[in-house]
């Protein structure tokens, strides 16, 4: 038998054992601890970006709410005058009018008219008294400027000053708003002596001549801006800021002055900038933004900065805001990365200490499991050494160690047991093979499962991000459409053309060069013959499909048709239907609408079209509204609308529309079509819509306006109208 010397330097089993399994763990230890703190400071930008986002679009949908009181008040009396409802000449019916939306509209500071013939000025304003003052100029031409109390009916009870030479032709908010001939905002200036910051929205109202009458204006305290950033949730020592362009704070959630200190209290005071606020946070913001940006005006998107303070450091979003109209803010949120990394290092100092403790306990396991192996085998290495001395040759003695009785038994059941070993792993790999072919099967469903959820997630995700793109591009069709649908008969005529001579080049020809014939299978020519045509074609009816509906749209506003037409009716009941249609479709909880037109013959009616069709709208618009809320309260409802159209005798048309709502309650049906009336909640209606539908009807067509309604049953608005 060959003898192995043991000279040779060996390794302690020891070694073997423990050192290797030390090192993995060390290395698990710290990768996990990189792995963890990286880890980390991603998420952090991540969570802070987001909360960014979500506070800036906040801020954006607060600002667009604030601020349309003044464009939807400014809208709603210039149509009153449009329309004729309001007599820009009658100066106590305009006061009457702005002294009772001042009650509506608590944000606005001033509603007010200037009359270009006189100069006479008619305007509302909020000051310290308990109701507005009425501010004019005597006899309703430029000259004196008085103010009057007012009591709870907007009645003038006292004057409180006069002022001499008050011409609203020569102020600046009178000439801007006439220079542009449109809806605008104006500069931001500051109400003195109160020192709050306003804006005012203009808009300049012209005759059907294209004459200029005035300009009516209304203004806005920026204050409430203030208190909305104030009270913001954005951690614990976030903060907000809202600036112009030129850097000048406009509203911050800190509490303090946007104003320079001054030491008169009769001097208007200048405004701070955000690089010179005292708030640390918003002072750094703003150097930070003047070092990287010194153009303001090249912030078109949002952008992002950060600052150390104190140690500490700071993540700044900076958001433009802007709209059609002139408005062009920018909005910050500041975020503190401590407010995002306190529970991050807890986590990973907790799983630092937990890997240590690891460390330790599988140290002490990997000595102690080495010491027991180690023992083993060298009684397995004794008895291995006996055998090795010539005992192969019979059986191995039991001895009074287990460990050699154990392999003793296995070599002397070696041979007789091999055979039956092969077949069991015979047996056992079958069995194997098969639990893994189950196990596979099971994978794979499951993998299937999982991939067509994801699918439908990406699905889900895409058609929302679809949704918002199209509610922004939708307004841009209608030029380019007209382009495209001028055009097609061009390309098709240029197309037939090129063609034609394609086809004169081949049949004079036949035999062209190797690059033309080459070309001429590439593009499969045969196949692009038959294919362009069919190409335009279908351009065309996707033009013609649009155009349609831009083509509703036109004939419902009827905008430049100011005199009576003949008409037919059912025409402007259709495009009013065919814009609300996305109101009438199933949506969320919302079963669908259905619409059931009874049209009878009807013979063209001698009618103002657009007026007309604003009435059908806020009848329609009323109807859906009262459906919506009905379904929410009966999903089993099966909401539907009923318009009927007959003749009544020979000289008048009935129009009716009925719904299958809640119904209206008797004792507030009286009061349907008073000015400013309405039952919905606020915010949602201004009470105006019911009175000019019924001013319209039957001041302007001489017909009849009249409600029928039962509590439970639905209502039914029914409209008379002359035919000529």
């Amino acid at each position: 038998m060959p003898h192995y010397s043991s000279n040779r330097r060996a390794v302690s089993l020891n070694l073997i054992l423990i050192i290797p399994f030390l090192l993995e763990i060390f290395a698990a230890v710290g990768l996990t601890g990189f792995f963890s703190l990286r880890n980390g400071e991603r998420a952090v930008q991540k969570l802070a970006t987001q909360l960014q986002q979500e506070v800036g679009h906040r801020i954006e949908q607060h600002l667009d709410s604030y601020l349309v009181a003044g464009l939807q008040v400014n809208r709603m009396n210039a149509e009153a005058i449009r329309l004729g409802l309001l007599d820009p000449d009658d100066e106590s019916a305009l006061t009457q009018q702005f002294w009772q939306q001042m009650r509506i509209f608590p944000t606005l500071e001033y509603i007010y008219f200037g009359h270009e013939g006189q100069g006479g000025f008619a305007g509302v304003g909020r000051t310290d008294t308990e109701w507005p003052n009425i501010e004019v100029t005597e006899n309703y031409q430029a000259g004196d400027f008085l103010i009057y109390e007012t009591d709870s009916q907007g009645n003038q009870t006292s004057l409180l000053s006069r002022d001499p030479d008050y011409d609203p032709r020569q102020r600046d908010w009178y000439k801007d708003s006439t220079s542009e001939a449109g809806m605008g905002w104006s500069e931001i200036y500051s109400f003195f002596p109160q020192q709050n910051l306003g804006i005012s929205a203009t808009l300049p109202m012209y005759d059907v001549d294209g004459q200029l009458l005035g300009v009516v204006g209304s203004d806005l305290a920026l204050d409430g801006i203030q208190d909305f950033l104030s009270g913001l949730d954005v951690l614990q020592t976030g903060q907000t800021f809202l600036m112009e362009r030129d850097g000048r704070l406009l509203a911050s959630s800190h509490a303090e002055t946007i104003f320079a200190p001054s030491e008169s209290e009769d001097v208007e005071l200048e405004r701070l900038t955000l690089a010179q606020a005292s708030a640390p946070l918003l002072n750094l913001s703003g150097k930070t933004l003047q070092t990287q940006f010194p153009n303001l005006d090249q912030i078109r998107q949002p952008i992002k900065l950060s600052f150390r303070h104190s140690g500490e450091k700071y993540f700044v979003q900076v958001i433009p805001i802007q709209d059609e109209l002139g408005l062009d803010w920018l909005a910050g949120i500041i975020l503190p990365e401590s407010a995002f990394m306190d529970q991050i290092n807890a986590n990973t100092h907790t799983t630092i200490r937990l890997c240590l403790m690891a460390l330790f306990i599988a140290t002490l396991l990997g000595v102690a499991t080495s010491y027991w192996i180690k023992k083993r085998l060298t009684k397995l290495a004794k008895a291995a050494e006996e055998m090795a001395q010539g005992k192969l040759d019979q059986k191995i003695a039991p001895t009074q160690l287990r460990e050699l009785d154990q392999l003793g038994e296995s070599f002397n059941l070696m041979a007789a047991q091999l055979n039956h070993v092969i077949v069991e792993l015979e047996d056992s790999n079958l069995t194997l093979e098969q639990r893994v072919a189950d196990r596979t099967a099971e994978l794979s469903e499951t993998l299937k499962t999982l991939t067509q959820t994801q699918s439908q997630l990406i699905h889900t995700e895409k058609m929302s991000s679809l949704g918002q793109l199209v509610a922004g591009v939708a307004h841009e069709i209608n030029n380019p459409l007209s382009f495209i649908a001028g055009n097609l008969d061009y390309a098709r005529g240029y197309a037939e053309d090129l063609l034609e001579l394609v086809h004169l080049y081949q049949q004079h020809y036949p035999d062209p060069k190797m690059a033309i014939a080459q070309c001429h299978d590439a593009i499969d020519m045969p196949f692009l013959k038959e294919d362009f045509p069919a190409i335009l074609k279908s351009m065309e009816t996707g033009a013609d499909r649009i155009l349609k509906i831009v083509s509703s749209l036109k004939r419902f506003s009827h905008i430049d048709e100011s005199e009576q037409k003949s008409v037919d009716i059912h025409q402007g009941i259709d495009s009013t239907l065919v814009i609300l249609q996305s109101q009438l479709r199933a949506h969320d909880t919302m079963a669908e609408i259905r619409v059931i037109k009874q049209y009878g013959d009807l013979p063209p009616i001698n009618c103002y079209p657009g007026q007309l069709n604003q009435v059908f709208m806020n009848l329609l618009s009323n109807a859906v509204d009262a459906l919506h809320d009905a379904n929410v309260k009966n999903p089993d409802l099966g909401p539907k609308i009923t318009i009927r159209t007959f003749l009544e005798g020979q000289h008048h048309v009935k129009i009716t529309i009925a719904d299958n709502g809640p119904g209206i309650p008797k004792e507030i049906q009286p009061r349907l079509f008073d000015p400013f009336f309405t039952t919905k909640p606020v915010g949602k209606g201004t009470g105006l819509g019911l009175s000019i539908s019924f001013q319209i009807v039957t001041e302007r067509h001489c017909g009849s306006l009249e409600c029928i309604s039962d509590l439970g049953t639905g209502t039914q608005f029914t409209i008379t109208l002359p035919l000529r």
